[in-house]
């Protein structure tokens, strides 16, 4: 019987080792499940403040792109603006700029001026009656 007894004492002891396992597995297994739901919570949180932020950047691009739509009809309105006071400016300038006189048309111009002032002073004199 000292053989069954050390067979008794050996199983015993498997039976203790066994038991030690499997509360150590056990008591691991409880802090991955914690670790597990506190990590999963934590994941809907994130998820939670993510989504919300989604939804505040879909507004927050709704708004720029109507400003933007505002913005280029302003600009359209602008641009024709624009276009108009350059075509009026354009219109202008031939009346506005002095154009410098052809050199034979000035020198026309001073003879029959001379001459005129010829005439004139002959007539003053008194030469030139008629």
């Amino acid at each position: 019987s000292g053989a069954g007894d050390s067979i008794i004492s050996m199983l015993e002891v498997v039976e203790s080792d066994f038991s030690k396992s499997l509360a150590e597995l056990r008591a691991a297994e409880d802090e991955q499940q914690a670790e597990y739901e506190e990590e999963h919570a934590d994941n809907k949180e994130r998820l939670a403040v993510l989504e919300s932020d989604i939804k505040g950047k879909e507004a927050r691009v709704k708004q720029l792109v109507t400003s933007v739509a505002d913005a280029e009809e302003d600009q359209a309105g602008e641009q024709d603006e624009l276009d108009a006071v350059n075509a009026y400016i354009k219109e202008l300038e031939p009346k506005c700029i002095s154009k410098p006189e052809p050199y034979e048309e000035a020198k026309k111009r001073r003879e029959k001026e001379m001459a005129g002032l010829r005439e004139g002073l002959e007539i003053l004199e008194g030469n030139a009656i008629a």
